[in-house]
């Protein structure tokens, strides 16, 4: 089995329960090398956690990912060991963090429902500091992860689940009416780029980009209306110019040359935006012709 372990979170990077976590996983597999996704998903968005762990687990050799977005966590919701065709195994809650990644890793061939008090005398851990109701990050989903570096089979860890038991993450809005297309923001980096729901190939095949332009409206449909120009990348776009593209996981993604698209439309993760074809336009000059177009000249030089 491979010694890596991947491990994403909601825990943020202060406070010290990546850490806690990290040292357990050494502690109990100190040869594994451990890789750090992704700490800053929001407090308990189990769809942001999935769509990351979706994106980035496949990149890499298989691994063990360990991921811990878990509102429910001390209450019924299952506690998942997951082994895929590809070879990794996914361990974290069963609310639909895991399976969407799982799918991407081939399927799920086995799975099994992890039992702490297995979990903790397969570790040779105590009781205390690792017997809280409140931190299965620590004391369940890290031990469970370290242990799967190494051959010992998940059986071991837990009584098999069947995967119709399993739960995915609800999808994301992308609804096709009368032509448009309704459809979600799911992220807006750093720099203001506005990721939405909707795979870019579906733009082209129902043909709201034959004109090379697309309306956009805020509010799902009711609020103030936009022109995005469809390009290849950033460079393309003028000053203030709203682009479309392909991002870099496929997605449609509505951008502005080294501004932030997110403030002129205004919009945050959640909202819902619809795209229409737009009216077929000139593509824009460079600046500095447009500039030369519009100078006027005294009489003589004409």
């Amino acid at each position: 089995m491979s010694n890596t372990i991947t491990f994403l979170s909601d825990f943020g990077l202060s406070g010290g329960n990546v850490a806690a976590c990290e040292l357990v996983m050494a502690r109990l597999a100190p040869s594994a090398r451990i890789l750090h996704l992704d700490h800053q998903i929001a407090p308990g968005d189990v769809r942001a956690g999935a769509r990351v762990l979706t994106h980035l687990a496949p990149l890499g050799p298989v691994a063990v990912h360990l991921a811990v977005v878990d509102p429910g966590v001390g209450s019924g919701r299952l506690a998942l060991a997951l082994h895929t065709k590809r070879g990794d195994f996914l361990v974290g809650p069963n609310n639909g963090l895991l399976l969407p990644a799982a799918q991407e890793l081939g399927g799920v061939s086995a799975a099994w429902s992890l039992d702490a008090e297995r979990v903790r005398r397969q570790a040779e851990l105590g009781d205390s500091p690792f017997g809280s109701r409140t931190f299965d990050g620590r004391d369940l989903f890290s031990p469970a992860a370290a242990l799967l570096t190494g051959e010992l089979p998940g059986s071991l860890l837990g009584e098999p689940v069947a995967l119709e038991e399993l739960l995915s993450t609800e999808g994301d809005r992308v609804e096709w009416v009368d032509g448009r297309l309704a459809t979600e923001v799911v992220e807006i980096d750093r720099f203001g780029n506005v990721a939405l729901a909707a795979p870019f190939p579906e733009l082209e095949e129902r043909g709201l980009l034959e004109t090379g332009n697309l309306e956009v409206r805020t509010a799902g449909g009711l609020g103030d209306c936009h022109t995005a120009r469809r390009v290849r990348s950033f460079h393309e776009l003028l000053g203030g110019e709203l682009g479309v593209l392909s991002d870099s996981w496929g997605s449609v993604a509505l951008v502005m040359n080294a501004e932030p698209a997110d403030k002129l439309l205004g919009v945050e993760e959640g909202s819902v935006l619809t795209l229409d074809r737009g009216a077929r336009r000139p593509p824009p000059l460079p600046e500095d012709e447009e500039v030369h177009r519009n100078q006027s000249f005294p009489e003589e030089w004409e």
